[in-house]
């Protein structure tokens, strides 16, 4: 066998060892490196815009509302008009030039900010086409965060609930074993709206419900490809609602 056989069964067995998780995997870490380099950027740009023009930046501390707003324009005049305070201000004025070099990187945020949502968008389809029953029934970021933890949709299909409970908490989970603290009863799950907006006390029996339903949605996206994340939901929800009405006789695990 001559060295250009060796060369074309070496890229068939690599592309073959792709899969769509692996795509999964690389939107999520291109969506929070995105996101990372946005908030780095966004922190300086924001300072040099407080010394500019701190009565606007004390009401534009978010991040998203703040490339929202100034990005269609850095002076006094357009965005003490738009949050309808006065344009007169105590901080440093800056000259012409100082306030285009501004612009220029609120600019260069807004075209990362518009990115990550594209990808995010992106991401949302994928999930949505290739993973129906799990994007039904948990937020596509959870999904994708979760089938990136887990090593693919087969891993997760054959892991136990509890384990899927807990994916992405492994920090707190050391720090229980190390120093004894409570065991975590969440992970990359609780960003899912049902335990995120719960009560305290009801997370973690809610959080139990989601990954035993997340179990049998990956299994089915795994196995048959079947569409049944409607009848998930709704035996999703019933439990949810027990255990906002009732509680469970079990612990809060």
């Amino acid at each position: 066998m001559d060295n250009i056989d060796y060369i074309r069964r070496a890229r068939k067995t690599l592309k073959e060892g792709l899969s769509l998780g692996d795509l999964v995997t690389k939107l999520v870490n291109l969506i929070d490196e995105t996101e990372q380099a946005e908030n780095t950027l966004f922190e300086a740009i924001y300072d040099l815009y407080f010394m500019y023009y701190p009565e606007a930046a004390v009401l534009l501390k978010e991040r998203d509302k703040f490339i929202e707003i100034v990005s269609n324009g850095v002076e006094r005049g357009e965005v003490g008009n738009y949050l309808k305070i006065s344009t007169e201000s105590m901080g440093y004025d800056l000259s012409a030039d100082d306030r285009s070099l501004l612009n220029l990187h609120v600019n260069e945020i807004k075209n990362l900010s518009d990115m990550r949502n594209f990808t995010k968008t992106y991401l949302d389809k994928t999930i949505h086409d290739a993973y129906p029953n799990i994007y039904g029934i948990a937020d596509y970021m959870v999904a994708a965060r979760l089938i990136m933890l887990s090593g693919g949709i087969k891993s997760l299909a054959f892991m136990p609930s509890s384990k899927i409970q807990i994916l992405g908490s492994e920090k707190a989970l050391f720090s229980h074993f190390k120093k004894g603290k409570s065991s975590p009863k969440y992970g990359v799950i609780f960003k899912n709206p049902a335990i995120e907006g719960a009560p305290q006390e009801k997370r973690g029996k809610i959080a139990r419900a989601l990954a035993a339903q997340i179990s049998t949605a990956a299994k089915l996206d795994f196995f048959s490809k079947k569409d049944d994340s409607a009848v998930l939901r709704e035996k999703l929800e019933k439990e949810i609602d027990r255990i906002m009405k009732n509680g469970t006789k079990k612990s809060n695990r």
